[in-house]
């Protein structure tokens, strides 16, 4: 169980930050998709209490001090309208420049011209040239990561690079492979374990750990990863407060993205019960603060915006599937659904992820690629799509290939 004396953890997170969070979880949420079912974070509207706008107009009064008075309330709620408005923006905008990273000159995240579809990815409108089908427009490492149940020890425990049987390895190749040294989790390399330590196993090894081994087998138990993903957002939350004493690392840009607005399924309470068992029991108030609130949330993220990882070098621009792992991007999860998309992943050496793409873009394009098999009939992508995503998809090409109404007959008399 993960106690106060695991790691040494500050709760008190930074004042701003702590502000900035409440700024945003008091928002409004906007549909992203079609039918409402999934809605993205709440960092475009701000909900205002009804307080700030008087129900009643104000009316001229015979008592000068109370119309003074009034005035001056309805100004000082204007003026902190304002600077939480421009709170909240200056947090997007810092975060979304986190997000895009080194891709700022060439990228931009904004809402699309379709609200229904929220926001998107977005060749910037001020580059001068179109780039080229096979382009590689980013690449990107996950926030968080985690391999197939079927292949877990076969991979790296950090970037889930295939490790070969070391008995068939020459020694040269065989000393670049690590391994902790308390709990013996195999790394491809000294950088994978010290990335590994820094981001989540500093506190999930086993060794201080034990819990996290109970997770992990309860999950291959009933077949699901999303409870041993969000024990790995945890850590990586709690070693972000520790090493840099604070969340805008961690927390605040994973809520920037999109979230399942759906109802938590049953499972969920049972993931939560073995998750706060086996890694918050022994700490009241991390117990507190990251309560079942908190863990659906995490797993509505999870359920919206993992991808698939198949670590291979032949490239297939098709949906990638989850044969090596899956992990959780923060820049490729505001990439919308095409059926005719311009871009697709690949996962060439391990669980970075390279944006490739498919089409010549131009400037101020809007960057898609396919949440399903783009080469279906329409009927199985769009249930496809609805099924796992919650939206009937209105792109051109199902527009093109919906059938048409027949017109009326014309009887003749």
């Amino acid at each position: 169980m993960i106690s106060k004396t695991s790691v040494v953890v500050r709760l008190s997170k930074s004042q701003r930050y702590s502000k900035l969070t409440k700024l945003i979880h008091g928002g409004n949420s906007h549909n992203k998709n079609y039918n409402g079912i999934y809605s993205s974070d709440s960092t475009h509207h701000l909900h205002h209490n009804s307080a700030n706008y008087p129900i009643r107009q104000m009316t001229t009064s015979t008592n000068s001090g109370n119309t003074s008075r009034n005035s001056k309330t309805n100004s000082d709620n204007s003026i902190n309208d304002s600077n939480q408005q421009r709170e909240k923006d200056l947090l997007v905008r810092e975060m979304y420049n986190f997000i895009l990273n080194d891709n700022k000159s060439i990228l931009e995240i904004k809402a699309c011209e379709d609200q229904k579809k929220g926001r998107g990815l977005f060749l910037r409108s001020d580059i001068h040239s179109s780039l080229i089908p096979n382009t590689t427009l980013f690449k990107e490492k996950p926030f968080v990561s985690y391999p197939s149940i079927i292949n877990h020890e076969n991979v790296c425990g950090n970037c889930l690079k295939p490790l070969e049987n070391n008995k068939s390895l020459d020694s040269s190749v065989a000393k670049n492979h690590s391994k902790c040294d308390s709990c013996e989790e195999e790394y491809c390399s000294d950088k994978c374990r010290h990335e590994a330590s820094l981001d989540f196993h500093g506190i999930l090894c086993k060794s201080n750990e034990p819990g996290f081994e109970k997770i992990k087998k309860y999950c291959t138990l009933e077949k699901r990863r999303f409870p041993i993903m969000a024990s790995k957002i945890l850590a990586k939350i709690l070693l972000g407060i520790h090493l840099e004493k604070s969340i805008k690392h961690t927390w605040i840009p994973l809520q920037m993205i999109s979230f399942a607005k759906k109802p938590a399924p049953l499972e969920w309470e049972d993931d939560y019960k073995t998750f706060s068992k086996e890694l918050l029991k022994s700490s009241p108030s991390l117990l507190k603060q990251y309560n079942y609130e908190w863990f659906v949330r995490v797993m509505q993220i999870l359920y919206l915006n993992t991808i698939g990882i198949d670590i291979q070098r032949e490239e297939k621009p098709i949906v990638s599937s989850p044969a090596s792992g899956i992990g959780l991007y923060f820049l490729a999860s505001f990439i919308n659904h095409s059926c005719d998309p311009n871009a697709y992943t690949h996962f060439p050496d391990d669980h970075t992820c390279h944006l490739k793409l498919l089409k010549s873009v131009q400037p101020g394009d809007e960057i898609t690629i396919s949440y399903t098999d783009p080469t279906q009939n329409i009927v199985d992508r769009r249930s496809s799509l609805f099924e796992n995503y919650g939206f009937n998809c209105e792109c051109p090409k199902c527009v093109s290939e919906l059938p048409k109404k027949k017109s009326p007959l014309n009887i003749k008399k």
